[in-house]
């Protein structure tokens, strides 16, 4: 048999211990109510927060009590058949709707740890402008063979060049084959009588001057492939593509709503977090958040920036909200500024502007604000979101053209050259240095440009409005805000969205003059003005270094330099927008010579006018720019000039010891850099010139505030350099046959209308005569018009010239509407 033995089974006393605690922490596995242990911080924190929303909700019910009564009132006071309600007592019944943020419902006062309060806009980037004058330039009649020289000049673009035949046929006899770059004029083109469209295949003449012997060849060519490949590029589609300002432009279009940065700041991290945990967002096929693009929390309209308040960036500000009901105690008049002392300029002249612009509230500002504030990041976020609006945000280079690009200096990629201490760069000497301050002129200049196409985008999307009436269909030209008033002028919807860029755009010049101080360590600037200021009042002033060349006691080294940056200024493009117009190997170009700017480096340390470089150049910086390379190398051997190292000024203030201080004594090499800053008036974009104005005059103290014949005059200036503009330009305006005389004597009398024909027949022929002659004097020999010169033609160039100005005119008025209503804004904050 089998004996059957019995094993005993034990528990090694260690795993018993460990089991035995298992089991006593079980009930800590089931949920436990427990009770949070708060600090008293955060007690008070919570208290505060409750009774902020308490408050809110308080007014938000106020409110709407208020909107039910003003609602009721105005039911009975139609029903009793006298009329409406007093314009302006109900739509101001928002105003304390538009103070709460949208996000936390509460306002400035309740939520003081968000940040300031913003209205939510959207910064586009628009080519209407750019296509509006193309079309306009280039709409002459081609059967009427009114031709201008520039718009029958074309370039060849296609990268197979050009063939030119004997005949009109695609099978006939070639003649040459043009490489790209070449230059025909147009001959011959042909019209379809049926269609009115211009034939693709013209007659051109080609003259090679390469070879010396200036060969004409004349040959049919076409002007694009059946296709669509482009072959010739009119010079005057070139010069509006590739032009200074470039074809893109900045407009801000704003939703109105308000709200805080922080909780801007927290939404757009929360759309983030969600995309990033591939959840569904707000927005998620209509916004791009890589681009900085949200939808508005309330109206769901897209927006990319939180557009700050006025003086937002001043301590103990407090912006109360005026009506048009009460504004009349406030009109701008000369004995409303305090300053306006016996010793002060008369105001509406050039020196009361000048003053204006140069004023040292700025400045005072940038030394007591040394500490940052929400106003302060609320600003800079404003200018940064701009910029990165402005940038497309695609890829423009292929992969060929990035291996290329790995061997460039890093710095050379950037839009804008930047350096801090301790880069290791090519340049070791001792500051200051640049940092990011031409990062933030342009962002000044972005802003400037949004403030003027805004209002000119407001101005001719309302002209394109038609009025379809029983007897014709008429365009809205009257007032581009049909319904605005003077019982509106100050709560307008328009003119409200218009005046928060004004001031925004004044503001950051504000932080920018604080920002270059600091970082461009400059010295005491009790007796200086800013240089930004200074350089737009020389334009405004028509002050340029030409003009003293007649001067007898001129510095000739000075006026040398001066000849030399102007050369490097006319190959500086001043872009709004990186969006692919101008290659990237320009772009780089840029970069470079804007690099050899700032630094200061001269002509002297390579040989640049002899054009000898040196070999090995890589730690000596960038070259000296082609554009001073070749003026200097112009020149006679003997009077080769030089530009010393560490020419012209880092300093960002002008010394304002005498009355007509210029900017234009010393070069400031960041503002050269930039480039648009000592550009005269008529080369400029007046659209973003006008921005730049009636935002700048803002950024002061309210004694120093203009006064109504101080912004008249400025609008003088702005609209007389737009006349000259039209006038000196390619087909700057149009002549016409047909005139509407009707239309014309609802406004002016046919006297005036002659007394203004003849006078611009004057100013034509001056312009005509000065341009011929090249000369800047003022007093040369100009041909004096008839008296009995044809009247029907002097009537004629004054439609011409008048439907040439009026758009900018009429942008001019809102930007003027915008800003008064700032000033007097201000004005009444500081009554009360």
């Amino acid at each position: 048999g089998v004996s059957e033995t019995s094993a005993s089974w034990t528990i090694d006393e260690a795993v018993r211990t460990e089991i035995i605690g298992m089991l006593r922490k079980l009930a800590d596995l089931w949920p436990e109510k427990r009770k949070m242990l708060a600090s008293k911080e955060a007690d008070e924190l919570s208290a505060k927060n409750k009774e902020a929303r308490k408050a809110a909700q308080m007014r938000v019910m106020a409110m709407m009590k208020k909107k039910q009564n003003a609602f009721a009132a105005h039911m009975e006071t139609a029903e009793g058949g006298s009329g409406s309600m007093t314009p302006g007592k109900v739509d101001n019944q928002d105003e304390d709707e538009t103070d709460l943020c949208i996000i936390c419902r509460c306002d400035d006062a309740d939520g003081e740890t968000n940040g300031p309060l913003g209205y939510l806009g959207h910064v586009q980037r628009s080519r209407a402008a750019q296509m509006r004058t193309t079309k306009e330039g280039t709409g002459f009649n081609f059967a009427k063979q009114k031709r201008n020289e520039l718009f029958q000049t074309y370039r060849v673009v296609g990268d197979r060049g050009c063939q030119l035949r004997a005949t009109e046929a695609m099978d006939s006899a070639p003649l040459a084959c043009l490489p790209v770059g070449s230059i025909v004029t147009v001959l011959k083109s042909k019209v379809s009588d049926q269609y009115d469209l211009l034939s693709r295949r013209i007659l051109v003449r080609h003259i090679d001057s390469l070879t010396g012997e200036d060969k004409a060849t004349e040959g049919w060519a076409s002007i694009q492939s059946s296709q669509g490949y482009v072959i010739l590029s009119p010079l005057s589609t070139l010069c509006f593509t590739n032009g200074r300002w470039g074809s893109t432009r900045p407009i801000i279009r704003q939703c109105g709503h308000a709200a805080h940065l922080q909780c801007v700041e927290a939404h757009t991290l929360s759309l983030h977090q969600r995309a990033a945990g591939e959840q569904p967002y707000d927005g998620r096929f209509a916004a791009n958040i890589d681009d900085g693009e949200f939808l508005c929390p309330l109206c769901k309209q897209l927006s990319n920036i939180l557009i700050p308040r006025d003086l937002c960036g001043r301590e103990q500000v407090m912006c109360t909200p005026i009506k048009s009901s009460d504004a009349s105690d406030v009109e701008m008049t000369s004995n409303d500024n305090p300053n306006n002392q016996s010793d002060q300029p008369p105001t509406g002249t050039m020196l009361s502007l000048r003053n204006i612009l140069t004023s040292r509230t700025t400045v005072s500002l940038a030394k007591e604000v040394d500490t940052e504030n929400d106003g302060h990041k609320a600003l800079r976020q404003f200018g940064a979101h701009l910029l990165q609006a402005m940038i497309v945000p695609w890829e423009r280079a292929t992969n060929t053209q990035k291996r290329k690009q790995r061997r460039w200096y890093p710095p050379i990629t950037r839009w804008d050259f930047e350096e801090e201490e301790g880069d290791g760069g090519f340049d070791s000497r001792e500051g200051p240095y640049i940092k990011n301050v031409l990062r933030m002129l342009r962002q000044q200049h972005i802003a400037w440009a949004a403030v003027g196409h805004s209002a000119a985008s407001a101005e001719a999307s309302s002209r394109g409005v038609e009025d379809v009436l029983p007897f014709g269909i008429f365009s809205k030209t009257s007032d581009p805000w049909t319904d605005f008033n003077a019982r509106v002028k100050d709560d307008h919807p328009s003119l409200l969205e218009m005046k928060r860029t004004l001031t925004a755009a004044s503001g950051l010049l504000e932080i920018v003059v604080v920002e270059m101080r600091k970082q461009l360590q400059s010295e005491d600037a009790d007796n200086s003005a800013p240089v930004l200021g200074s350089c737009l009042a020389d334009i405004l002033d028509g002050q340029s270094w030409i003009l003293k060349i007649q001067a007898a006691d001129h510095d000739k080294d000075l006026l040398t330099h001066w000849s030399g940056l102007s050369a490097l200024l006319s190959s500086l493009p001043c872009h709004t927008a990186r969006d692919g117009m101008i290659s990237q190997r320009h772009e780089a170009r840029a970069a470079a010579a804007a690099m050899w700017t700032v630094k200061g480096l001269g002509t002297d340390r390579n040989n640049a006018v002899s054009g000898e470089e040196d070999e090995d150049n890589s730690s000596n910086g960038p070259p000296t720019p082609l554009a001073i390379k070749e003026l200097y190398s112009s020149m006679p051997q003997a009077e080769h000039p030089q530009l010393p190292p560490q020419w012209g000024t880092m300093d960002p203030f002008v010394g304002k010891q005498e009355p007509n201080a210029s900017s234009l004594s010393v070069p400031f090499r960041p503002g050269i850099a930039s480039a648009f800053l000592y550009i005269p008036l008529l080369a400029w974009d007046l659209n973003t010139l006008a921005g730049a104005i009636f935002s700048s005059i803002l950024a002061t103290d309210s004694g120093d505030l203009p006064t109504s014949k101080d912004l008249l005059m400025t609008s003088k200036v702005l609209i007389v350099g737009r006349m000259i503009q039209a006038i000196i330009t390619p087909c700057g305006y149009a002549l016409s046959d047909s005139c509407d005389e009707d239309e014309d004597e609802e406004y002016w009398s046919m006297n005036d209308i002659k007394n203004e024909g003849f006078a611009l027949q004057e100013l034509v022929t001056m312009c005509e005569s000065m341009l011929k002659s090249r000369s800047l004097d003022a007093n040369i020999p100009i041909p004096s018009v008839a008296e009995q010169s044809d009247e029907q033609k002097s009537s004629q160039l004054f439609r011409a010239v008048s439907q040439a100005i009026v758009p900018f005119a009429r942008t001019v008025v809102l930007l003027l509407r915008a800003c008064t209503s700032s000033i007097r804004q201000r004005r009444r904050n500081d009554r009360q």
